[in-house]
């Protein structure tokens, strides 16, 4: 057969193969090309790719300045203030004081939930505020303190397995899951 037309038949079939994985990827589905690499590791404390991961969760969710957390334009100024008004519409904050028990969820304290994220033992209290982000002057939309599980992917950053990315919603923590401490 002609190399021509192999080439002329098979890169078109290698192209749906590659947009079909992109596509399942962006509905959330399992199934993925093997073209097509991951988000975020398979398991944690795994090597992370961003080397800068941890000071971005850091910067994102730890709220290390004191500000009346029930008030919306405390909030809007804090989130101006850090350039966050646009980031995401639905935004989680932890508070300073529990820093630590976050680091631990990857470490000694938490279970491993799915793929590279690992989840606390017990609630936290989190702040959940829902941000327009279209709007120029950042609009807070809802504001909500809750006591809930923490889930947070685990990257291994300098040899720390670390939390990088907070991943939303409420989940429980899964009945005999393994510790996450130790994984490498």
């Amino acid at each position: 057969m002609n190399i021509t037309l192999l080439t002329a038949i098979l890169l078109p079939l290698a192209l749906v193969q590659v947009w079909q994985g992109v596509v399942n990827c962006s509905h959330g589905n399992n199934m993925t090309s093997s073209l097509v690499s991951p988000q975020y590791n398979r398991r944690p404390c795994e090597k992370s790719s961003n080397n800068n991961a941890f000071n971005q969760f850091v910067y994102r969710h730890f709220l290390k300045e004191d500000f009346d957390r029930k008030s919306k334009p405390a909030w809007t100024s804090y989130l101006k203030k850090k350039n966050l008004c646009r980031r995401t519409p639905l935004q989680t904050f932890i508070d300073k004081r529990q820093q630590e028990s976050v680091l631990e969820i990857c470490r000694s304290s938490g279970t491993r939930y799915e793929g590279n994220k690992c989840i606390s033992t017990r609630r936290m209290p989190v702040y959940v505020v829902r941000v327009d982000t279209s709007s120029l002057s950042c609009t807070i939309k809802s504001l909500t303190k809750r006591s809930q599980y923490v889930t947070v992917a685990c990257d291994a950053i300098e040899n720390l397995c670390l939390p990088v990315h907070f991943e939303g919603g409420v989940q429980r923590p899964k009945p005999n899951a393994k510790s996450c401490s130790g994984i490498k």
